[in-house]
């Protein structure tokens, strides 16, 4: 039923040390619902994909996919995704936080310093 020909892409690569977004999809194709999945870089994709949600277009699940300075595992982990925001640090500097379904929570600022609860103006997208 699939070929080759339906695969886009072979080999992704990485360079940097961020999260990204693992999303599952059914898409209308005729008259059936298909599979499919995206691998969004970013929060702005991730509301795009979002927005787009309707009855020919429906998001089944959301991962995240974090790296070990992240989620402090000491490896790359993908997880089940709950709940996402993005606020402000104290420079106005954009602090995205993740929260996943073990109950974690994680931000991608590389400052220690900042937490959940020293953000400003935070905004859930998810």
């Amino acid at each position: 039923m699939f070929d080759e020909s339906l695969t886009h892409w072979h080999m992704i690569s990485h360079s940097f040390q961020t999260h990204w977004y693992h999303v599952d999809l059914k898409i209308r194709h005729e008259d059936r619902m298909i599979s499919s999945v995206e691998m969004l870089k970013d929060e702005s994709k991730l509301v795009e994909i979002l927005t787009q949600q309707g009855s020919d277009f429906v998001v089944t699940c959301v991962q995240v996919t974090t790296p070990s300075w992240m989620n402090k595992s000491g490896q790359w982990l993908m997880e089940k995704l709950i709940g996402v925001s993005v606020g402000f640090d104290k420079n106005n500097f954009a602090v995205c936080v993740l929260e996943v379904v073990s109950g974690s929570i994680y931000t991608d600022a590389h400052d220690p310093s900042v937490t959940v609860e020293s953000l400003t103006k935070i905004r859930k997208i998810y």
